[in-house]
């Protein structure tokens, strides 16, 4: 005598061993990376005021501090949000989380990208970058070399 399983039993089964989905949540995503103790450094949103968050950015990186960034942007047709983690032993990440990588407002689907920053240093804002930055020109941000970056999707929903 054969046994054969119920095909909806089988599906049940492989879905209970796949991992729980999780969403695209910015801030959990800056902190996997920094560690639970990281300083949040305040951001706002596209009417505040990014300066104290970035000074307590540079000034995290600077005393060798983890730290996590973020600030809200704007998308030409979806919500944006920008951020920085750094971890103690001085790497830092870009994070950019985009509501709908498509281009349907809020819709979806929405991404983290993350990007290794690569030789990061403290450096004054020019004023050709003032304005993306939307920060005073001279303002101290952590820099790049941005000749050789790595991105990756950290999640997709």
């Amino acid at each position: 005598m054969t046994h054969r399983q119920s095909p909806l039993l089988v599906s049940a089964l492989l879905l209970a061993l796949l991992p729980a989905c999780t969403t695209c949540v910015l801030s959990e995503s800056m902190k996997a990376v920094a560690g639970p103790s990281a300083i949040q450094c305040a951001g706002g949103d596209l009417n505040g005021d990014p300066v104290l968050g970035m000074e307590c950015m540079v000034d995290a990186f600077r005393e060798g501090r983890a730290f996590v960034y973020q600030r809200e942007g704007a998308g030409i047709d979806s919500r944006i949000i920008y951020g920085q983690a750094g971890t103690a032993d001085g790497r830092v990440y870009a994070f950019t989380w985009d509501s709908s990588i498509f281009g349907a407002g809020e819709s979806g689907p929405a991404q983290i990208m993350r990007t290794e920053c690569l030789n990061p240093a403290i450096r004054p804002l020019d004023a050709s970058e003032a304005s993306t930055w939307n920060l005073p020109p001279g303002t101290d941000v952590i820099g790049c070399d941005t000749s050789t970056i790595y991105t990756e999707s950290v999640c997709l929903e």
